[in-house]
């Protein structure tokens, strides 16, 4: 019966292991996808502030041609 009650009390310490491990994981994985949102809305943003330069410029250049 004691041996029952030891690999009881192993078997917690490996439960509680893996519920660490687990919210852990969860943790950094969400950590790691708030990251790449970030990258992403700046890829955006950039890539959005990149088109109005282009559109600016192109504003200014069909100007300049018709002056």
């Amino acid at each position: 019966m004691e041996s029952c009650y030891a690999v009881e009390k192993e078997l917690e310490k490996l439960l509680s292991k893996f519920s660490y491990i687990d919210k852990h994981t969860a943790n950094s994985l969400q950590e790691l996808l708030t990251y790449v949102d970030g990258v992403k809305r700046e890829l955006i943003e950039g890539q959005l502030f990149s088109f109005q330069r282009i559109l600016d410029n192109g504003v200014v250049t069909v100007r300049d041609a018709s002056i």
